[in-house]
């Protein structure tokens, strides 16, 4: 067992991962209360693997930072050279196998450089699978592979696109090369685009970008398993307006720093049955085995115009002269559907120096939350 003390979280690095050896030598302040248990320590009573592709003309890809798009893809000896070829080509019941290297978005750089603060994501997904055959995105085996962006985000489903596994990566965003004035001065141009020519669309994906994320449109069967994400200025994963999402035994780290939209390390958001007939009060949103730290916001939020389901706290949430800290959970679900009966499963998390809760469970008034064996400490603090 491992005790936490506060002073050993207050003074994680930045830039590095949670390093339990640091805990299990620290001798300061002892909670022994609070205990590192590895995820792997619980059995969960709800499964999400799927089962086996059910086509017998599934291919395996293969990507190389070293490979080309020319070559076949479909050995390692002949890899391509971009993800999104593999993806492009990728039908149900397919694998892209990703091998060590670092995968970037068009024009990286010049969004730290400050030429260009409108990059894109690295990898867009189109393709979808489908029901016992589902496309997955993965790490070859033994290998780490590296999403690295300075633009929209790392690893982006585009709209409508259902049965998707990504797992093994490490997605890092740009969050290290970004200082509080360059975040705060990103809030202020929001502010005098709104003012001045009513723009609403305004945040530079530079200030906004996510790890791994489904856009503001449905998705459904999407299993998001054993990644990093860090670094990120904005979520290091998150969906909206989607059904059966699984989100476990990720590390997620340093995400939310430099937004200026009161975002949250992991997040469902607007969560919406698939169909009437499927809306029913099962387990389908499931948050699992994830270690999530240092995440929080250091920007005042600003809001160029609410959602209609926003329920803002108070008059002044997110207005121009806003300068409260109120936002930045470890794991958050907020603004379900009205009428979505669904169960979200909170299990077996480590949620340690968030800026505001560990878990968060909010507006979402037909739904239910079951949270169960998570340790919870330290948030709160920022």
């Amino acid at each position: 067992m491992v005790n936490l003390s506060p002073r050993c979280f207050s003074s994680l690095s930045q830039s590095s991962a949670l390093d339990t050896s640091a805990l299990k030598n620290s001798q300061e302040s002892p909670i022994s209360s609070a205990t590192l248990i590895p995820s792997s320590s619980f059995k969960s009573s709800v499964t999400t693997d799927p089962p086996s592709s059910t086509n017998l003309f599934a291919v395996d890809y293969f990507v190389s930072e070293n490979g080309s798009n020319s070559n076949s893809g479909t050995s390692e000896s002949e890899p391509f050279l971009t993800i999104g070829k593999a993806m492009n080509l990728s039908s149900p019941g397919d694998t892209v196998y990703v091998m060590n290297g670092t995968y970037r978005n068009t024009g990286y750089g010049s969004g730290i450089d400050g030429s260009d603060l409108t990059n894109g994501n690295v990898v867009r997904i189109t393709a979808s699978g489908s029901e016992g055959a589902y496309i997955t995105l993965r790490n070859l085996e033994g290998h780490e592979p590296k999403i690295q962006f300075d633009g929209a985000g790392g690893i982006n489903l585009a709209p409508n696109t259902s049965y998707i596994i990504i797992e093994g990566f490490e997605v890092e965003g740009p969050s290290q090369s970004i200082t509080y004035d360059q975040a705060i001065m990103n809030r202020r141009n929001r502010i005098t685009l709104k003012e001045s020519i009513n723009q609403n669309n305004n945040n530079y994906s530079y200030f906004s970008g996510k790890g791994i994320w489904g856009g503001y449109e449905d998705h459904h069967y999407i299993i998001i398993r054993n990644n990093i994400v860090h670094d990120t200025p904005g979520s290091g994963i998150r969906f909206n307006d989607s059904d059966y999402i699984t989100i476990e035994n990720n590390t997620v780290y340093n995400t939310t720093w430099w937004t200026s939209s009161a975002s949250s390390a992991v997040v469902f958001a607007e969560t919406i049955s698939i169909s009437e007939e499927d809306n029913t009060d099962d387990i389908k949103m499931i948050i699992r085995g994830n270690t999530v730290y240092n995440n929080w916001n250091r920007i005042p939020f600003y809001m160029s115009s609410f959602p209609d389901n926003a329920q803002p706290p108070n008059g002044n949430y997110g207005n121009a002269g806003y300068s409260t800290i109120l936002d930045g959970q470890g794991l958050y679900v907020t603004r379900s559907d009205p009428n979505y009966n669904g169960t979200f499963l909170f299990e077996n998390n480590l949620c340690v120096n968030n800026g505001k809760n560990g878990i968060n469970f909010d507006r979402s008034n037909a739904s239910s939350a079951l949270i169960r064996n998570n340790t919870i400490y330290f948030n709160g603090s920022h």
